[in-house]
């Protein structure tokens, strides 16, 4: 598989919008600045296609969130049970919502004010709070073929608001692994590079390769590509 990932376009285009919109097709975005990409108040199915990929099962990870509204209508909306996240990223037909903007595991208040509120303190959230991180999707691919990397909303809700940054796409095995990747999340692994230098030392599966520079990575007793 290391020989198969290595001729393979694995990258995503601009991952972290650091150069605006390129490489991301469909809706525009309502904005791709400060470092981070949003949208405002509209529907959206926005993608990057990565043609002729091996079988496997792939994950998506991104730090992100979504505000239901206006702020006071999506608070209210959090803290009542009401708020809906419609605003979804995409592995071809698997998706997951992001996370609200009033997530518990934010730390911001409502009073004072200090949640994001434009792309600047989304970028800060984002890359120096470390904040927003657990959107993730996974999908497979039972035999080589394409896959649409994406970001969707079909319904509209009046002032929302969805912002993201840091795409990454990892790799997680063939077909015929899945159990055995399974199996083994509770057991704390190793990690070298595909050169056999260790760089961690003991850690949980799940977050094994998180931070990581590009490339392939031995974790336990199996390869996992960091897109």
């Amino acid at each position: 598989m290391k020989e198969d990932c290595a001729k393979e376009p694995f990258l995503l285009v601009n991952p972290d919008f650091s150069e605006g919109d390129r490489g991301w097709h469909g809706i525009p975005f309502t904005a791709a600045s400060s470092g981070v990409a949003e949208f405002y108040d509209k529907t959206f199915d926005t993608y990057q296609l990565l043609e002729n990929m091996p079988a496997g099962t792939y994950c998506l990870r991104a730090q992100g969130f979504y505000r239901f509204g206006g702020i006071r209508e999506a608070y209210a909306a959090h803290n009542n049970g009401s708020e809906r996240l419609p605003a979804m990223m995409s592995l071809n037909d698997d998706v997951c919502s992001f996370m609200s903007l009033f997530d518990e595991s934010a730390p911001y208040t409502y009073g004072p004010y200090t949640y994001p509120d434009n792309v600047r303190g989304a970028h800060s959230a984002f890359n120096n709070d470390g904040a927003y991180g657990a959107n993730e999707v996974e999908c497979t691919l039972d035999a080589r073929g394409d896959l649409r990397v994406g970001l969707v909303k079909t319904e509209r809700v009046l002032y929302d608001w969805n912002c993201f940054d840091n795409f990454r796409l990892y790799y997680v095995g063939r077909p015929d692994a899945i159990r055995e990747v399974k199996d083994e999340d509770a057991v704390c692994v190793d990690v070298y590079t595909a050169g056999g230098v260790k760089v961690r030392t003991a850690v949980h599966p799940a977050k094994a390769v998180e931070g990581l520079p590009h490339g392939i990575y031995i974790v336990g007793k199996r390869k996992v590509a960091v897109m």
